[in-house]
């Protein structure tokens, strides 16, 4: 199953956006009056999200809730993104973005791809050619920080409450 990242704008207009690894986008949809445990259900049918994104600082309950449910990272800027630099970072998928919920959630989806592609590539560099479900799994992991560093990861060495590791 592919990891994605996920761009979420939440309220009564609700919109998603799914980007694949390679940050191609793989889906766009804005709903009305969708409650978040459908949203979630939508989101993972593109694959195993590794971050839920949004573009509002603190994020919205919702948005936390869509990445719980999803065991996904949450990513939020140190400040609120300006409609500008939403509108620039997107302006590639104008064509195809029909609100601006759907562009605030592209915007986020980017923002966190763009955040986290020079660890992804270092990750896939020190894995080398393994398996992609191997790959995968430690490019989540780390994500997730359920491991201390990349070498803890390839050697299996979890973090358990900040001090303790174990070894799995």
């Amino acid at each position: 199953m592919q990891l994605t990242i996920c761009g979420v704008d939440a309220g009564k207009n609700t919109a998603i956006a799914v980007l694949g690894m390679d940050g191609k986008l793989l889906h766009l949809e804005s709903f009305k009056n969708k409650k978040y445990e459908e949203v979630a259900r939508v989101i993972s049918t593109y694959g195993k999200t590794l971050i839920v994104a949004t573009d509002v600082n603190p994020p919205p309950k919702t948005v936390r809730k869509i990445a719980s449910s999803l065991n996904s990272k949450l990513f939020y800027p140190a400040k609120q993104f300006k409609k500008k630099q939403k509108y620039n970072v997107t302006q590639a998928y104008n064509e195809i973005i029909s609100n601006s919920h759907e562009r605030d959630a592209l915007a986020s989806a980017m923002k966190a791809y763009k955040k986290y592609t020079g660890l992804i590539m270092k990750i896939e560099r020190f894995v080398g050619y393994s398996d992609e479900e191997y790959k995968e799994e430690i490019i989540y992991d780390i994500i997730r920080h359920l491991y201390p560093n990349i070498k803890s990861a390839l050697g299996k060495t979890k973090v358990i409450n900040n001090n303790q590791q174990i070894n799995s």
